[in-house]
Order: C-alpha cells, then structure tokens, then sequence
C-alpha cells in the first residue's frame, strides 16, 4: 500500500497552445452531416503533476536528489516474508514540473436524418495522440508518455441515438486503444520501451427516457452495460491509481451499473 501527496508549495502553471480547425458541411453531398478536424499543440510550463513511483526511486537511490528519500519507507522489523530494511511504502506526490506537453488531432462526425416515424442521430469522436511527454523536474530529461498507459495514441467515442415521439433512446461507445507500461518503470526492470503492454477496452453505456412534458423527464440507463473489467495494473507499478488497482483515470474501476432518475425544470 502506498500513498499518494499534496503540496502546499505548488505554483500556478503556466501554458502556451495552438489549435488549428477546419468545418466541413457537405450539404450538397450528404445532408445533415457535419464534420470538425482540430489539430492541437498544448506546452504547459511549471505543469502540475504526480511523480512517478519509479522516478522517485531513481532519484532517491543514486539519482541524486535524496529529497525523494521522504517519499519511501522502510520496514522498521521483519513482517512475514519480508526482512527487516526492505521496502514498506512508496508514496507519490504532486509538484511542479518541469514541463508537460501534448500534440494531438480530433476529429469529429455528426449525422442526423429522419428514419421511419423517428428521428435517427450519430456523432463520433476521435482523438489520435501524436506527441506527448512529461519533465518530472526542471532540467530533467523528457518522459515520453504518448501510447503509453493513461494516453493511448488512439481513443474514440461513437454515440447513437433514436427519438421517437416523447421517447428518447441513446447507445454509446467509448473506445480506449491499446497502450504501454511507462518507459522508466519498464528500464528499471531492463525491458525495453513497449516491451510490456494492455490490450484496447470498449465500454457501452445506454440510456432511454420518456418526456412527460417539456419540462418533466424520466430516464433511466446503464453503465459499462457488458461489465467490462478494467485493466489490472497492480498498485505501486507506474500507471496505477492508488487502491484500484488500475488507471482510475482512464478505465472504468467500477464495473456495471444501472440508474433510474426523475429530472423536472422550474
């Protein structure tokens, strides 16, 4: 078990970005498509972040900032296979960095038409991550962070939905890619950079609602509809969330779950 840190001493970040977008309405050719391309530069300055487990004890343990040190514990006596001396806790905490930047493209699709009596809609969105790192301290070296656990190159949601009268019926899916231990972690155990990895996760959530009047709506759906278990990333290994034993952040630590609401509006 290990914890993770505030810091009273945090500075604000500072950050410069580029975004460029096209919009494309192809009436002519498809009516009621619209289609959105972004492209994004983000550089964040003093960026605020968690310090990896691994990086803190390479800096502890001959990386030369024995600050990191405060972050680990020791056994004080023996506990069951465990010596005397041998690791205890590895805590984290969050503190300015000496950087973090982020390159990517979105692309977006929404399609609505008649079908039948009712009215159909469609919108996907598609992110693919281009370039991504992280400076752990001022004056440290890049960690490269794009593909790897928490910033999959590839990552979608596509969104159908049915309206029929005061009937309203929406089905979604959130596609997260396939992705890599972080590299730092993997050399401290000699293996190379995507050497180790997890698979791509699909969730699907529902939901149906009926309009009582315009102001009055009851709903009920599902989430992670299918039960999807999320990735199992022990806790202490880098990419982990601390308790879950997964990104919490990124994967669905929950699993199932059903909801029935009443929504009126004054």
């Amino acid at each position: 078990m290990s914890f993770n840190r505030g810091n009273q001493d945090l500075k604000e970040e500072v950050g410069d970005s580029v975004t460029v977008g096209l919009v494309f309405t192809p009436e002519n050719l498809i009516s009621g498509l619209d289609i959105t391309l972004d492209y994004f530069d983000i550089e964040i300055t003093d960026a605020i972040v968690s310090t990896p487990r691994q990086f803190i004890l390479d800096q502890c343990y001959g990386g030369g900032d024995t600050s990191f040190c405060d972050f680990v514990t020791r056994r004080s006596a023996p506990s069951g296979n465990n010596s005397a001396g041998s690791l205890e806790f590895i805590d984290s905490g969050v503190s300015n960095s000496g950087g973090l930047g982020t390159e990517g493209v979105d692309l977006t699709l929404t399609y609505s038409t008649d079908i039948g009596p009712g009215a159909f809609r469609t919108r996907l969105a598609y992110t693919y991550l281009i370039d991504g790192y992280s400076i752990p301290l001022p004056g440290a070296d890049k960690d490269e962070f794009a593909g790897e656990i928490g910033a999959s190159e590839h990552k979608a949601n596509w969104n159908f939905g049915y309206k029929l009268n005061d009937f309203d019926f929406n089905w979604s899916l959130t596609y997260i890619g396939a992705a890599d231990f972080d590299d730092q972690f993997l050399s401290g155990f000699g293996i190379a950079p995507g050497g180790v990895g997890i698979g791509s996760v699909t969730y699907h959530d529902v939901q149906a609602s009926y309009h009582i009047s315009d102001s009055t709506e009851l709903y009920a759906g599902a989430s992670n509809l299918f039960d999807k278990e999320p990735p199992r990333i022990l806790s202490g290994v880098s990419g982990s969330s601390t308790g879950t034993e997964t990104d919490a952040g990124t994967y669905d630590p929950i699993g199932q779950s059903f909801y029935i609401g009443f929504r009126s509006k004054f």
